[in-house]
C-alpha cells in the first residue's frame, strides 16, 4: 500500500461520519491551543545565542555577580527647584516602597564626607594653583596693610575720610575659589546632592530594579506604578507645569512593546480583513472563507502546541513566525478548493471531488511542502537561535498545516455538504471540461513566449547592477518609539546641563581590590586614546591617589592662609571663611567611604569593589557602533591580566555579525535543500531545471528590488526569506507538474486553473504580510513591505518563466497515454 493509498482510505473513513471526526479534531485541538497559548516571549538578545557564546556567558556571570546595573532614570521637570525636589523624593518613597520591583532609589545624596574632603580629588596640578591664588590673595592683602601703615602719617589730616574697604562698588573679585567653582572647573560635580541641572529646572532620580529590561512584565508594570505616582503627584499642582520623562534600557522596552503591540494589533486586524476579502472576492462565498479558516486555525493551534512542548518559549525572531505559518497554510487549502470546484464542475459527487482532487494535488503539495519544510528545518543546524528555533517551528508548522488540509479540510467539506449540498461555482457545462488535447502552439504563441523570457531576462540583468548595493541595516533604534517633543527638551535639557553619561554602563567583573585598582589606573592612562570611553566609574573614583603628599599640601595652604587671615578684608574673606571649610580633610580607604557609596559597588557575594563601570560613548542601539565600542574596550590589560568587558547590548554586535555571515550560509543551504527535493521528485532534469531556475530568477529579482529601492535587510525582516523561497517554489511545482502531464489541457486553461488559486495564495500571503505596512515602527513596515515584494515578485516572475517557456515548446507531451489513471495519476 502506497501512502498515497493510505491517506485515501483513511480520509474516506473521517468524512463518513464528518460530525463525529469534528467532534474529536475539536477537542484535542481546544486542548492544545489552551496550553499552547500561554507559550512565554522572551525579548533578550541573550535568547538568540547558545550559552556558550563568551558575550552571553560572560554577560550572566556578570549579572550572577554584580546584578543588573542598569537603571531606570526619571527626570521630573518644572521651573519650581523646591517642587521638583519635593516630587522627586516622593516618586522615590513611593518606589522604595515595591521591594519586589526596586532594589535601590537614589534622589538625595549626604555629600559631607566628600565635601570635607573635595581638595584630594584635585590633582597635584590644581592644588598647586590653588596654593598659588591664596599666595597672591595673602601677598595683595599683606601689601594693601603695608601701604596703610607706611603713610598714614603722612596724610592730610582735613581729607575726608575714604569709604572702607567693604563698601567700594569697584572691589576686585577675589582670587579664592569658592565652592561651586572648585565642582565646576575640577569635575566634583558628582558630588552634589541632587542629580539636577544648575537652574534646578530638570531633576533626576535614578531607580535600580531587581529584574533585567528584557523581562518586559515587571518592567511594564514598573513603569505603569511610575506613571500612576506621578500623575498623581501633577493633579495636586495642576498650575506647576510639572512634567517627566524615563530614561535608560528599561524605558526604551517599555516604549518599544507598547508600540509593538498596537502596531501588531492593527496589522493582525487588517491582514484578517484583507485575507477574508481576498478569499470571498474569489470564491464568491462565505463558506469557501470559513474551509480555509478553520483547517488552518487547528494548524496554528498544534503549532502553538509544539512551540511550547518543543522549545519552551519564542524569541525576538519566532515571535513573528506565525504570521509567516499563517501566510504559508492557507495556501493548500485554497489549491485543494479550488480543485475541489473543478472536480464539481465536471460533474463528480462530493465524496468524489474531495478524493480526486487531494489525489490529483498530492504530488504537487507534498513537493512543494516538502521543499519548503526544507528550507526551515536547513536552519535547524546553525548556532544562531533565532535561525535554529526559527526554522524548526516554521518548518513543522508548515506541516502540521499540510496535514491539516489533508486530514481536516476533507472533514469539514463533507461536514458542510451534509448541512447544505455544496455547489461549485458554475453549473457542469461542456467550457468547463479540459479538452481532450492540447491546443496547438502557434507562431503567435511563440512570439508571446519570446518576448515574456526577454522581458523577464532584461529585468534580472537590471537586477544583477542594483544587487551590490543591497544592505544589511545594522541601526536598531528604529523599532523604536518616538518620543514627544516635551519629552525630548526634557531629556535634552538635562544631558546637556547635568549628566552626560548614559544611563547602561558596560561592567568589568574584577577578582578583588586589587584587581579593580590596577584596572582603573590603566583605565585613566588608556582613556585619552580610546574615543569610545566616556568615563569610567569603580569604588577607587571614590578614593584619590596620593593622598598624603595631598594631605601635606592642603595643609600648608590653611598655614599660610591662618596666618593672614586676619589682614583680608572684604569679599577676600568672605571667601577665606568658605575656603577654610575645605581646608580639614582626612586620609581615607574604600572602606571609609559612605554606606550609600559602599552599597552601590556591593556585589552579590557581599564583595566590595569587584566591578568597574564603563561608559561609553556612541549609539548602543546601532550593532556597528557596538562593534567598534568592544573592539576599543572589550577586553583591557592591567595587572598582568586581560580583563573582559561586557553589556546586554554587546550582543547585539555579535547578533548583526552572526546574522551577516550565516545568513547567505542558510540561504545556500536552503536553496541545496531544495534543489535535492525537486530533483527526487520530478526527476527530469528539465522539470527541475525550469522549477528552480523560475524560483531562483523570482528571488533574484525580489532582492534586487529591495536594492532599487532602498530597503535593506534586517534582524527581522531577514525571517520571510524562506517564505519567499517557499512561496516561489510552490507556483513552480504546481505549475511545472500540472503542464508536464500528458493529458494537461493546455496552458491557458492550467493557468486558470492552477496559476490563479497560487495568484490568491500568493495575494493573501502577501497582504497578510504588508498590512504590517501601516505600523508606526519602521522594523515592523520593512516586514511588510519585504514580504509583500518577495511574494508578489516570485509569484509573477516563475508563472511568466514556466508560462513563457510551455509556450516555447517546454512540456510538449509525446505522446497521450489513454490508460484510466484515475486521481493519482493526473498532474497538479
Amino acid at each position: 500500500m502506497t501512502p498515497g493509498d493510505l491517506v485515501r482510505r483513511v480520509v474516506a473513513r473521517l468524512i463518513a461520519r464528518p460530525f463525529v471526526s469534528l467532534a474529536v479534531i475539536v477537542a484535542a485541538t481546544v486542548a492544545a491551543g489552551w496550553w499552547g497559548m500561554g507559550i512565554p516571549i522572551r525579548t533578550d538578545m541573550e535568547d538568540l545565542f547558545p550559552e556558550s557564546t563568551p558575550s552571553v556567558a560572560r554577560a550572566r556571570e556578570a549579572r550572577d555577580r554584580v546584578g543588573s546595573r542598569a537603571e531606570l532614570q526619571i527626570l521630573v521637570g518644572s521651573p519650581d527647584r523646591d517642587l521638583n525636589r519635593q516630587v522627586a523624593h516622593a516618586l522615590g518613597d513611593a518606589l522604595a516602597a515595591h521591594d519586589q520591583l526596586v532594589s535601590r532609589v537614589e534622589v538625595h545624596r549626604d555629600i559631607s564626607f566628600f565635601r570635607q574632603n573635595a581638595l584630594l580629588y584635585l590633582s597635584m596640578d590644581d592644588l598647586a594653583d590653588l596654593e598659588a591664588r591664596v599666595d597672591a590673595v595673602i601677598q595683595r592683602a599683606v601689601a594693601d596693610d603695608f601701604a596703610l601703615d607706611g603713610f598714614d602719617d603722612d596724610e592730610d589730616d582735613d581729607a575726608p575720610d575714604e569709604p572702607p574697604a567693604t563698601a567700594t562698588v569697584d572691589e576686585p573679585v577675589s582670587a579664592l575659589p569658592d565652592e561651586d567653582e572648585l565642582k565646576r572647573r575640577f569635575g566634583l560635580q558628582a558630588f552634589s546632592e541632587y542629580d539636577e541641572s544648575p537652574d534646578g529646572q530638570v531633576i533626576a532620580l535614578r531607580v535600580y530594579p531587581t529584574f533585567k529590561p528584557a523581562d518586559t512584565e515587571r518592567t511594564a508594570e514598573l513603569t505603569a506604578l511610575v506613571e500612576d505616582e506621578f500623575h498623581r503627584h501633577r493633579a495636586r499642582h495642576p498650575t506647576a507645569g510639572l512634567t517627566f520623562a524615563t530614561e535608560g534600557d528599561y524605558a526604551q522596552v517599555t516604549a518599544a512593546v507598547d508600540q509593538l503591540g498596537s502596531d501588531l494589533q492593527l496589522a493582525t486586524s487588517l491582514a484578517l480583513l484583507s485575507l477574508s476579502t481576498i478569499i470571498f472576492l474569489h470564491y464568491r462565498r462565505v463558506r469557501a472563507l470559513l474551509l480555509i479558516v478553520l483547517p488552518l486555525a487547528i494548524g496554528l493551534a498544534w503549532t502553538f502546541f509544539f512551540a511550547r512542548a518543543a522549545i519552551g518559549y519564542l524569541n525576538l525572531i519566532t515571535s513573528f513566525i506565525f504570521a509567516i505559518v499563517t501566510g504559508l497554510g492557507e495556501d493548500y487549502s485554497v489549491h485543494v478548493l479550488s480543485r475541489c470546484d473543478e472536480e464539481l464542475q465536471a460533474g463528480k459527487s462530493i465524496d468524489q471531488a474531495i478524493l480526486g482532487s487531494l489525489g490529483s494535488l498530492g504530488p504537487a503539495m507534498t513537493t512543494a511542502g516538502l521543499a519548503t519544510m526544507a528550507s526551515f528545518f536547513c536552519l535547524v543546524f546553525f548556532d544562531f537561535r533565532g535561525f535554529s528555533q526559527f526554522g524548526l517551528i516554521a518548518g513543522v508548522g508548515v506541516l502540521l498545516c499540510i496535514a491539516t488540509t489533508f486530514l481536516v479540510l476533507p472533514v469539514f467539506i463533507a461536514a458542510f455538504h451534509r448541512i447544505r449540498p455544496h455547489v461549485p461555482l458554475h453549473a457542469p457545462s461542456d467550457d468547463a471540461t479540459p479538452p481532450a488535447r492540447p491546443p496547438q502552439r502557434t507562431r503567435s504563441t511563440r512570439r508571446v513566449g519570446a518576448v515574456v523570457l526577454a522581458t523577464v531576462g532584461v529585468l534580472l540583468a537590471g537586477a544583477a547592477l542594483a544587487l551590490p548595493r543591497l544592505e544589511f541595516e545594522a541601526d536598531m533604534r528604529k523599532m523604536r518609539a518616538q518620543n514627544t517633543h516635551a519629552t525630548s527638551e526634557l531629556k535634552k535639557k538635562y544631558h546637556a546641563e547635568a549628566d552626560t553619561r548614559a544611563a547602561s554602563p558596560a561592567l568589568i567583573v574584577t577578582d578583588g581590590l586589587a584587581d579593580t585598582q590596577a584596572l582603573h589606573r590603566r583605565l585613566a592612562e588608556l582613556q585619552p586614546t580610546l574615543p569610545a570611553l566616556q568615563d569610567f566609574v569603580s569604588i577607587f573614583t571614590f578614593v584619590p591617589d596620593e593622598q598624603p603628599t595631598k594631605l601635606a599640601r592642603v595643609a600648608e595652604v590653611k598655614r599660610k592662609l591662618d596666618m593672614k587671615y586676619a589682614l583680608l578684608e572684604g569679599r577676600a574673606k568672605q571667601d577665606a571663611d568658605r575656603l577654610r571649610e575645605l581646608l580639614t580633610p582626612a586620609g581615607f580607604g574604600v572602606t571609609d567611604l559612605p554606606a550609600w557609596v559602599r552599597d552601590q559597588f556591593t556585589d552579590t557575594r557581599g564583595q566590595l569593589g569587584s566591578f568597574v563601570m564603563l561608559y561609553v560613548k556612541g549609539v548602543k542601539s546601532d550593532a556597528r557602533e557596538v562593534l567598534r565600542i568592544a573592539d576599543q574596550v572589550g577586553a583591557i590589560e592591567a595587572g598582568g591580566k586581560v580583563h573582559h568587558a561586557t553589556a546586554a547590548w554587546f550582543i547585539l554586535g555579535d547578533a548583526y555579525t552572526t546574522v551577516r555571515e550565516e545568513g547567505p550560509q542558510a540561504v545556500a543551504l536552503a536553496a541545496a535543500c531544495m534543489l535535492l527535493i525537486l530533483v527526487v521528485a520530478l526527476r527530469r532534469w528539465s522539470d527541475v531545471a525550469l522549477a528552480f531556475g523560475a524560483m531562483a530568477a523570482g528571488f533574484t529579482l525580489f532582492l534586487g528590488l529591495l536594492a532599487a529601492f532602498g530597503l535593506p535587510l534586517n534582524l527581522f525582516n531577514i525571517v520571510v526569506l524562506p517564505t519567499v523561497f517557499g512561496m516561489g517554489l510552490q507556483t513552480a511545482i504546481h505549475l511545472v507538474l500540472r503542464l508536464r502531464a500528458p493529458d494537461h489541457p493546455g496552458l491557458r486553461h492550467v493557468l486558470r486553473s492552477t496559476a490563479v488559486p497560487a495568484g490568491v495564495t500568493a495575494l493573501t500571503t502577501g497582504f497578510g504580510f504588508g498590512a504590517l505596512i501601516v505600523a508606526h515602527v519602521e522594523g515592523l513596515r520593512s516586514i511588510g513591505w519585504v514580504a509583500f515584494i518577495g511574494i508578489m515578485t516570485c509569484y509573477l516572475a516563475t508563472t511568466a518563466i514556466i508560462a513563457g517557456a510551455s509556450a516555447l515548446g517546454w512540456g510538449r507531451a509525446s505522446r497521450p497515454d489513454t490508460t484510466d489513471l484515475g486521481p493519482t495519476r493526473a498532474a497538479a
